[in-house]
């Protein structure tokens, strides 16, 4: 019933379903079973969909001891759990500990699936992130290239995933300079959002971008372009009132009034 919950958005519920589940399995198997640790994982899930990041992190660490015990250490099982609690410390802002998760989890993956598996590559996306985050832009794009290129050889050149990493990279190519290899790879990462997703939050996100870095070349027209695409999207998704489109319509009149068109800055305050 906590999965069913879980999956129709109603997380507290299945939280609620699911502490009672580990409550039994406690009472009927012990604490250090193997079902408790699945349990405790699925809830840390929960709690940190919730935002609850100390209760997260609290049921994944237990749930690692238990399953350290029955599979032994370094398990594919641990991985998963590690891999999970370095996301719940991304979201706290615990970047340190988030990266020695998510390490540890690349070496137990590397080890057990080998280097070119699609978890190693998932891993080493989110060590990519975290050194982006930490304004270390050499491993970044170190950990976002050879995450890439796995992917490449796993998946459809269309894929989701593979969108998402270039994005990633064209960031990067944006915080060195590089503006030209910046658009470059956002725009392969907009044709696959525009062909998979359509009107699609990530297709706004990546027009957002875009825009930004047209606008930092000069390039106002390509960037009031894309600004107007991504609030037509944003538009349709989260509703006319929403502090994300504000945003970007600020952004969309500030290019307008270095491009001189103030009558297009006042329409575009006055809506």
């Amino acid at each position: 019933m906590g999965v069913v919950y879980a999956k129709n958005g109603s997380h507290k519920k299945a939280l609620k379903c699911l502490n009672d589940s580990l409550s039994m399995r406690r009472t009927v198997l012990g604490d250090k079973h193997i079902e408790v640790g699945l349990a405790l994982h699925n809830i840390g899930n929960l709690a940190a969909k919730e935002g609850d990041h100390r209760k997260a992190i609290a049921s994944y660490e237990e749930a690692l001891g238990i399953k350290r015990e029955a599979y032994g250490p370094e398990s594919i099982s641990e991985a998963k759990t590690l891999h999970s609690l370095g996301l719940v410390h991304n979201q706290a802002e615990n970047y340190d500990a988030a990266l020695k998760c998510f390490k540890h989890a690349l070496s137990i993956r590397k080890e057990k699936l080998g280097d070119s598996h699609l978890d190693v590559a998932f891993s080493l996306n989110s060590i990519g992130k975290i050194y982006k985050k930490q304004g270390d832009k050499n491993n970044a794009m170190e950990c976002f290239s050879t995450s890439m290129n796995i992917k490449k050889s796993l998946l459809a050149s269309d894929h989701i995933s593979i969108a998402e990493t270039i994005s990633e990279i064209s960031y990067i190519h944006e915080e060195n300079g590089d503006i030209e290899n910046a658009i470059k790879s956002q725009s392969a990462a907009l044709f696959i959002y525009q062909t998979k997703l359509g009107d699609h939050m990530n297709t706004a996100d990546a027009l957002v971008s875009l825009s930004r870095m047209y606008d930092s070349i000069g390039d106002y027209t390509m960037a009031i372009d894309s600004y107007t695409n991504a609030i037509r999207i944003q538009e349709q998704i989260l509703g006319r009132d929403h502090l994300t489109i504000a945003e970007t319509m600020y952004l969309l009149g500030k290019v307008h009034q270095k491009n001189g068109d103030i009558d297009k800055v006042l329409s575009l305050f006055k809506d």
